[in-house]
């Protein structure tokens, strides 16, 4: 599989992620925020094809968007 950059204004989080699969408490996502400053996002968001539906990466999705992100890299 491919990576390829998308746009955050081109994804979302999938409805039953969104109902189901919980945030991480904000002391997490601050942790995953700077460890993304450093890094980089070092997997990219797996999405569902055709509806750019987040499968897996929520979390890292909300991050990059809370550091300003105007692309990530995605499969």
């Amino acid at each position: 599989m491919q990576t390829k950059m998308y746009k955050i204004s081109e994804i979302e989080v999938h409805p039953y992620n969104e109902e189901k699969v919980p945030y991480v408490p904000s002391l997490q996502l601050q942790n995953l925020k700077e460890d993304i400053e450093r890094h980089g996002l070092l997997y990219p968001l797996i999405l569902q094809k055709g509806t750019n539906f987040i499968i897996d990466g929520k979390n890292r999705f909300q991050a990059c968007k809370e550091l300003g992100f105007t692309e990530v890299p995605c499969i």
